[in-house]
């Protein structure tokens, strides 16, 4: 009949895998296991596109500071924004926030930021990071935050954190509260020195004991922000 299949049916014997079969199969499986790896390959190098093309579109400024201290870990902007890679579960996560979530400017960014209200910003938290270690405990947290990148950073007994323009530096050990009043208009390398910040006339607005979670003593100095724009965007 015309369309029919032909079919060679052997009735009464037993059909088990062969030898031949069994090459087939040990075949066709490297096979698939070479097309997977290739396929997790390009899913990888597409994800990273997709990353950077959101980066490029959204960072035009980190803080001044990042360049500085970067150097004193023997790295460029350049070379350390390429290092950044996307977190897990992006972009589903960290979420954006809506109108509603966003927060207004207030003259002490961080301290509100330390205590979750996260001013001004758009994601929840920052979008990823790159983490910079030295072997004497030093290390240096590159951030995309929004439109910005910031950094967390500790050298020695000294916490650092920017957010969009300001610096706050957290001791970790106690001021004499003599000094730390004497703090409000000085130049910060008067009170803590550091080739990242020598000579940029950077003064402190505000010097004061930490807010819960953290116990030492803070210093906030504006530092403004520069432009700038990711290496692959230009």
């Amino acid at each position: 009949m015309r369309g029919r299949a032909n079919l060679v049916v052997s009735e009464g014997v037993l059909d088990e895998p062969t030898a031949g079969d069994r090459r087939r199969m040990k075949n066709a499986r490297r096979k698939a296991h070479a097309r997977l790896r290739e396929i997790d390959v390009a899913r990888t190098a597409a994800v990273a596109d997709a990353f950077r093309a959101e980066m490029a579109a959204t960072v035009r400024s980190p803080s001044p500071l990042l360049t500085a201290l970067l150097a004193t870990f023997d790295l460029t902007l350049n070379d350390a924004v390429r290092r950044i890679g996307p977190q897990r579960e992006w972009p589903r996560r960290p979420r954006l926030s809506g109108p509603k979530g966003y927060y207004p400017l207030h003259p002490h960014l961080l301290r509100h930021h330390i205590a979750g209200l996260h001013p001004a910003q758009i994601s929840s938290h920052p979008l990823t990071g790159c983490r910079f270690e030295r072997d004497n405990g030093d290390f240096l947290l590159l951030q995309f935050v929004d439109h910005s990148l910031e950094l967390n950073a500790r050298i020695g007994r000294v916490l650092i954190e920017t957010r969009f323009g300001e610096l706050r530096i957290e001791f970790m050990d106690t001021l004499p509260e003599t000094i730390l009043a004497s703090c409000v208009g000085r130049m910060i390398e008067e009170i803590v020195d550091h080739v990242a910040w020598r000579g940029r006339g950077w003064r402190i607005r505000s010097a004061k004991d930490a807010e819960w979670p953290f116990l030492g003593q803070r210093l906030i100095v504006v530092t403004g922000s520069v432009s700038y724009r990711m290496p692959w965007a230009r």
